[in-house]
């Protein structure tokens, strides 16, 4: 995505993946995993 932000929290999901939810310097969050 070629963005970089903060990490707000990261939700565990045991097993199969991680949800990361960024807030970016412009204050645009989002999720990744």
């Amino acid at each position: 995505m070629g963005r970089v932000g903060i990490v707000g929290h990261r939700e565990k999901h045991p097993g199969s993946f991680d949800i990361v939810h960024v807030k970016d310097a412009v204050g645009h969050s989002f999720a990744t995993r």
